[in-house]
């Protein structure tokens, strides 16, 4: 092929070339940056209900790092001396068992409920489909 000029043409060839093919299959791979980890990350905490305590968490972080290194240490050294006297430490562990029995209580709660859902989707889709074709799926239990 020759362009205007009498000169030959090479864009022809380039997407025919191996590398072309490479570069368009190349368009659609997944490109990892900080934007979409940080979203990807908070999508998943507002699935699983977490949001508030990831936001808690990015305040603490963000006010640890306006607060001064002398203000850090006192913060650190007053937190360790809470926790090592047998007050800090009984009112620590009450707090983490009684968090982790309700956190286990709740989320058996909710796989509970969660499984009720989707059995009973599953009946009203067999109900439709046997409704539908008037004929008994080889899939339904009844």
């Amino acid at each position: 092929m020759t362009s205007r000029g009498g000169k030959k043409d090479h864009t022809s060839n380039y997407k025919n070339s191996k590398n072309y093919k490479r570069n368009q299959q190349n368009k659609n791979r997944y490109q990892p940056n900080m934007w979409g980890f940080l979203r990807d990350v908070i999508i998943q905490s507002m699935n699983k209900g977490l949001i508030l305590p990831l936001f808690g968490g990015l305040g603490m972080l963000l006010l640890l790092s306006k607060m001064s290194e002398e203000a850090i240490d006192e913060l650190v050294f007053k937190l360790l001396e809470l926790f090592t006297t047998s007050y800090g430490l009984g009112i620590g562990w009450i707090v983490a068992v009684s968090l982790a029995y309700g956190w286990y209580t709740n989320s058996k709660g909710l796989r509970k409920l969660h499984q009720a859902e989707i059995e009973r989707l599953s009946q009203e889709k067999s109900d439709l489909q046997r409704n539908t074709l008037k004929t008994r799926l080889s899939t339904t239990t009844k």
